[in-house]
């Protein structure tokens, strides 16, 4: 396989993030009813790990835009293809991650940014569960955990998994981010 294009370290917040992220909360103050709960258990600084569950491709762009601190997120390889779009999602943050493998490059990057004081956003179960029922963990999380000494903010993802068709958003859904 070849290589994935990368920043030349995960920018956390960097121009390309801060757009998207601009973007994606503008759109969503008319689209939908979205929240953030849980603020006070945000640390404001320094390390930490961001453990969500994942149920819908609207979850990273959620947590993005209502989360009050810049992540870094860890993502499937196959966000990379095409390779214009692999440039947008490196300059964005995203640390790719090849499913079904031990990723150390992966693991390495991820520890980086946790070094310099940054929050890294993780899917444990590294799918998507449409049926709202969590899988199984991958170790990847406990091992970035435990190296890095970063606290652990689990975090909940309510209310995507309704959102099917375009229509579901003529009804203004109500999207939760529960810390």
């Amino acid at each position: 396989r070849g290589q994935l294009p990368l920043a030349p370290t995960p920018i956390c917040g960097g121009p390309v993030y801060s757009l998207g992220r601009w973007v994606i909360a503008s759109w969503l103050r008319g689209a939908a009813r979205a929240r953030l709960e849980g603020r006070e258990h945000i640390p404001a600084t320094g390390p930490l790990l961001v453990a969500a569950n994942h149920v819908s491709d609207l979850d990273p762009p959620l947590l993005a835009a209502l989360f009050p601190r810049p992540l870094a997120f860890m993502g499937k390889a196959e966000l990379f293809e095409p390779r214009w779009l692999g440039w947008l999602f490196a300059y964005a943050g995203v640390i790719p991650v090849r499913r079904g493998a031990t990723e150390r490059r992966s693991l390495d990057r991820a520890l980086a940014v946790l070094a310099r004081g940054q929050a890294v956003a993780v899917f444990p179960e590294g799918t998507r569960y449409a049926s709202g029922v969590l899988g199984r963990a991958h170790p990847g999380v406990g091992l970035l955990a435990a190296r890095s000494g970063a606290p652990v903010l689990p975090v909940a993802i309510l209310g995507t998994e309704r959102i099917v068709t375009i229509g579901d958003w003529l009804r203004r859904p109500r999207l939760i981010v529960r810390c």
